[in-house]
């Protein structure tokens, strides 16, 4: 079996001043490479011997640090894409599944010291994540099965750490609250029966 992955990563830096930083980067991934043999009693089967894999992947990321003297704001955001292609040999017929899924992630958090003791973070993430799976089947009539889903989360968290005892001991108190809405389709689409197979 052969198997290829090629990958690509760029990432920059701008000090804008003292304060501000900002921070972007990309990362792109390919992936091409063959499956399993389909052989029986050491023998192939006749059909194909070889379930050929694509697997391409996108990922943007953008950082930006500002301190405002006393209080850190970090706030990030990111996108990724990817595509893939499999094909299943199941000894009868082959099953090609395509997918595809895009997330969308942001978070932003502040940061500081209330005092020499006591220090906090607090922040909110949120996440817009869809995907599906196209699938056709020829020998069972299925030109195109569908299952995918979507998916919104967010979050908001908080945290206190105190430190007692000259800095020695460190006592933490934090919190966070998630929700997530997904939602999950599968749904079968076309389906002509081929009266040759029964």
């Amino acid at each position: 079996n052969e198997n290829d992955t090629d990958s690509f990563r760029i990432k920059s830096t701008w000090y804008a001043n003292e304060d501000l930083s900002v921070r972007a980067s990309y990362w792109q991934h390919e992936f091409d490479g063959q499956g399993r043999g389909v052989h029986e009693d050491g023998q192939n089967t006749g059909f194909s011997d070889r379930e050929p894999q694509n697997q391409e992947g996108d990922f943007y990321n953008l950082n930006v640090d500002y301190d405002f003297g006393g209080v850190t704001l970090d706030y990030s955001l990111a996108y990724q894409e990817n595509e893939s292609l499999v094909t299943q040999n199941i000894g009868f017929t082959e099953l090609v599944v395509t997918g595809d899924e895009d997330t969308m992630t942001t978070e932003i958090r502040l940061n500081g010291d209330w005092n020499d003791n006591v220090s906090w973070i607090t922040g909110a993430f949120y996440r817009d994540q869809e995907g599906e799976d196209l699938t056709s089947a020829p020998a069972f009539g299925i030109t195109d099965s569908l299952a995918g889903f979507e998916s919104e989360q967010w979050a908001i968290f908080g945290e206190l750490v105190y430190r007692f005892g000259g800095g020695a001991y460190e006592l933490t108190l934090g919190g966070r609250y998630y929700e997530e809405d997904r939602e999950v389709v599968d749904d079968i689409g076309a389906v002509e029966t081929d009266e040759s197979l029964f």
